[in-house]
């Protein structure tokens, strides 16, 4: 706050516009902190279990790409996770830990990609394709699952098969 005097000094005036300017960035600075805070704690503040049935999977399709003369490798067109509430009680948003997984002819299987998703109420999560299996790619049916989990214990999954002549 600057007072007033009755002389005019413009070296005064000059230092009070000076301390006016710094204190109010220092305000500034302490304020935008706590101003986050508030405006981000009621999103963070809402918990609960997401079900399962909250939860829309979806796996695209799998294709062999055929690359030189030689089956293989093969793409996983990618997938999304998506959540939508039933009524206002439950959260705005989804926390969703996911997996996906490929089962290769052999009987072994290997995870492509894991990851967490905060997933708004009414809107989808995308996971990029993927690119597996060595070329020349073994003959048999390739399965990638794709699993989401919710708080809680609710857990569904998607799948997608090719079979390789």
């Amino acid at each position: 706050m600057t007072i007033g005097t009755s002389h005019h000094d413009s070296a005064g005036e000059a230092a009070g516009k000076q301390f006016d300017r710094r204190t109010l960035i220092k305000v500034g600075a302490w304020a935008a902190p706590a101003l986050v805070l508030t405006t981000a704690a009621p999103a963070m503040a809402a918990s609960g279990t997401v079900p399962k049935a909250r939860l829309t999977l979806a796996s695209n399709s799998i294709a062999n790409s055929n690359t030189g003369g030689l089956r293989g490798p093969l793409v996983w067109g990618g997938g999304s996770i998506g959540y939508t509430r039933a009524n206002k009680n439950e959260l705005d948003v989804a926390i969703v830990a996911y997996t996906v997984i490929a089962a290769f002819p052999d009987g072994t299987t290997h995870s492509l990609k894991t990851g967490t998703a905060y997933i708004a109420t009414g809107t989808a999560f995308s996971i990029d394709s993927i690119t597996f299996a060595p070329q020349p790619t073994a003959a048999g049916t390739y399965r990638v699952t794709l699993t989401a989990s919710g708080s809680g214990s609710s857990t569904t999954s998607a799948q997608s098969t090719i079979t390789v002549a």
